[in-house]
């Protein structure tokens, strides 16, 4: 009788329903809004005391997002809750696989990785 040895790699994928904040439409909402304050970013800048707008220009581009002080800040100022200022999206996480190993009619797990 001929042995077979059969593998096969099965990837578990998982949607998780966390929500994680998207820096690019966060950035977009704060534009936004400060332009409907009709506040300046030199303006802003002073208001939170930094040395310099590049921070804010990043905020914008979505290149990086404002701390919890400045964000907490900048909904006092503009007039807007947090969670208006901020924006997020859905998150797919792909968890990990497993390689299994059937023979002689058994499964058998040969390797397993989770990230």
């Amino acid at each position: 009788m001929t042995a077979f040895f059969f593998y096969f790699k099965i990837k578990v994928v998982i949607e998780m329903n966390k929500q994680i904040i998207d820096p690019i439409l966060t950035g977009k909402n704060l534009k936004k809004y400060v332009e409907q304050s009709g506040y300046s970013v030199k303006e802003i800048q002073n208001y939170l005391c930094l040395e310099c707008p590049q921070p804010i220009y990043r905020w914008f581009k979505g290149k990086t997002l404002p701390s919890i002080h400045h964000l907490y800040s900048l909904s006092l100022l503009l007039d807007k809750s947090m969670n208006d200022l901020i924006d997020t999206k859905d998150q797919m996480i792909e968890w990990g696989y497993f390689v299994y190993n059937i023979k002689e009619r058994n499964l058998i797990l040969e390797k397993q990785e989770i990230f």
